[in-house]
């Protein structure tokens, strides 16, 4: 089940600036980031790429789940989604530009289902 999504225009992320389906931050190496109302298993992250022009913003961009490394955005001319496997547990999901450009997404949707923590345990 998707859990979280982000787009100009939720199902309309078509990467082309002039449908309105892009966020874009002001600042080189800026970021994006999600706090989810709970914690959640996660189970993959899909992260859409614009398609027009530009595509080298998210070139090496960092996905993290609270904190921690999940991987490297490759940005591939031509490609516009990235899944990323993630299987834990998690409420942060951040994606961190290192590009020395703006960030720019055209869509983040994140898949997974309530978690049932206890304590420090998972069931």
């Amino acid at each position: 089940a998707v859990v979280s999504t982000q787009s100009g225009h939720y199902g309309r992320g078509d990467g082309n600036w002039s449908g309105k389906s892009l966020s874009s931050t002001r600042s080189k190496n800026g970021w994006w980031k999600v706090t989810l109302s709970k914690v959640y298993y996660i189970s993959y992250i899909d992260v859409y790429n614009r398609m027009d022009k530009s595509q080298e913003r998210l070139k090496n961009a960092q996905l993290s789940l609270d904190g921690t490394l999940i991987g490297t955005i490759p940005q591939v001319s031509g490609v516009q989604k990235y899944t990323f496997p993630v299987d834990k547990d998690g409420q942060v999901v951040q994606i961190k530009g290192v590009s020395g450009q703006k960030l720019q997404l055209a869509e983040v949707e994140v898949y997974g289902s309530v978690s049932k923590i206890i304590g420090e345990q998972t069931f």
